[in-house]
């Protein structure tokens, strides 16, 4: 059994009070009882679109379910954008390098962006000394994005939850049928859910681990409140004769695991390796497979010999301590 990791805050927190499931009223109709609150998103590929902004606000604040299509969290329209007081009228205010993107995009367009009739109040980079802290601007371009969220987060609200419906072609899908899709899109899909189930939960948010070579970070509550605590990796492996099963595990070298560790422990995570036991029998072809899949985890960490040492000293101090 391993010790959790107290969760890293960070340092600019959104004010926002933030859950780790969706909460739903009741409503009573005709004698039944329904959940209020269910969200409708549209199958592209194999991520879900919701087109509704207000249920982006209710999963990204119960549960922090999705991202913007071109941000890093919540949609850039959506959070990032900021108005404040100039003169007697009300605009935009944005960085500086997030303008110069927008300019670059107006300029390949052959667009004039001097002949813009709204200005942005464009304030300078928090690593930028240089110029005044904020400056009057044409507006470049309406920045619009899609929320999206991903295959694993999907199938968790429509299965796991029951307050998603997804639909294709103005079709409603079944959960037998979205399950298929999914697995056409990915075959590692089953053991992907079945990790994601598994962290939900117990709580964690599990979130995109790519940018670390992982397949899994786990947040507190949320990204916007807490750093990541761990970087999961998952392994397939046989539940019979517990050996890996190689065409359904990414190749991994000691230099590979090394690497990742030191990159990972470099902003304050841990490695935890997630072995998905399976039945050599698996059938995959329906979500009630997930009932035979276990998990085990395993955290991995660094030895580092000037700590084992500064303990042994102590414990041999301690027992050995003279009159």
């Amino acid at each position: 059994m391993y010790k959790i990791r107290d969760p890293k805050a960070r340092k600019r927190r959104v004010n926002r009070n933030y859950r780790t499931f969706p909460i739903f009223s009741r409503a009573t109709d005709g004698g039944k009882q329904h959940y209020v609150n269910s969200y409708v998103g549209i199958l592209h590929g194999s991520t879900v679109e919701i087109p509704n902004s207000q249920h982006w606000d209710e999963l990204i604040t119960n549960g922090s379910f999705g991202k913007g299509e071109f941000s890093k969290g919540e949609p850039f329209h959506y959070s990032k954008e900021r108005r404040t007081k100039t003169g007697t009228k009300l605009v935009e205010r944005i960085k500086r390098q997030r303008y110069d993107q927008q300019a670059l995009w107006k300029t390949k367009s052959d667009q004039d962006i001097s002949q813009s009739s709204e200005s942005v109040l464009v304030c300078r980079d928090s690593d930028d000394s240089d110029g005044p802290r904020e400056k009057l601007l044409p507006k470049c371009v309406e920045m619009t994005e899609k929320y999206v969220i991903f295959p694993e987060e999907a199938f968790f609200l429509v299965y796991g939850i029951g307050c998603l419906t997804v639909k294709q072609d103005q079709e409603e899908l079944s959960t037998s049928a979205l399950w298929s899709k999914m697995c056409q899109s990915d075959p590692n899909f089953p053991f992907r859910y079945a990790v994601y189930h598994h962290f939900r939960s117990k709580g964690w948010v599990p979130r995109s681990g790519l940018k670390y070579g992982a397949d899994f970070l786990l947040y507190r509550r949320s990204p916007a409140l807490f750093h990541a605590s761990y970087a999961v990796m998952l392994q397939v492996v046989n539940k019979e004769s517990l050996e890996p099963s190689p065409s359904k595990n990414r190749e991994l070298t000691w230099s590979d695991l090394a690497a990742m560790d030191r990159v990972i422990n470099h902003v304050a995570k841990e490695v935890m390796f997630c072995h998905v036991l399976v039945p050599s029998t698996l059938d995959t072809s329906t979500s009630d497979c997930l009932r035979s899949i276990q998990m085990q985890e395993m955290v991995m960490t660094r030895w580092v010999s000037s700590r084992e040492r500064e303990g042994a000293e102590k414990h041999f101090v301690h027992e050995f301590e003279f009159p």
